[in-house]
């Protein structure tokens, strides 16, 4: 089992997602305890579109760490991207989360297979300026609009 904390957790325990600033320095740790020792702990920071049309995700910070025994922990310290900010919409969402395996990361149809039903240790993030993830609401008319009007100008 992978377990995720954050020094600053501005929630506690509290499963929602965590508040933070873009810029902000996220430190914390990660802890495993296994039957055998699993040779390494992998982690993301990343980034998804969630909603009606085409997913898009990126990782932005990604690193690995060696566990030699089945069970310990591990420090880590990243600064948040200035951006995307988390965006919740009626269309369409962005969400933040940093996320971990044990072992190496799957990749590709084998390593699906070979790991079916495991999932990574999740913790999800808001990235935001305001004490919220931003909205349709917060954004002004012509930012909305502004794709629409270059893909008719273009027209």
């Amino acid at each position: 089992m992978l377990r995720i904390e954050l020094d600053d957790d501005p929630s506690g325990s509290d499963e929602r997602a965590r508040l933070f600033s873009p810029g902000q320095v996220l430190t914390g740790r990660v802890s495993w305890s296994e039957p055998k020792a699993p040779g390494q702990v992998r982690m993301e920071l990343a980034w998804a579109t969630i909603g009606k049309g085409t997913t898009d995700s990126r990782v932005t910070h990604a690193w690995e760490c060696e566990a030699p025994l089945p069970e310990g922990q591990a420090s880590f310290s990243l600064t948040l991207p200035r951006g995307p900010l988390s965006y919740r919409g009626r269309l369409m969402s962005i969400e933040w989360e940093l996320r971990g395996w044990l072992g190496a990361r799957p990749s590709g149809l084998l390593g699906l297979i070979a790991i079916a039903g495991e999932e990574p240790a999740r913790l999800p993030l808001v990235i935001s300026w305001s004490d919220s993830p931003l909205s349709g609401e917060d954004l002004p008319l012509e930012v909305e609009l502004r794709g629409w009007t270059d893909r008719l100008s273009k027209s």
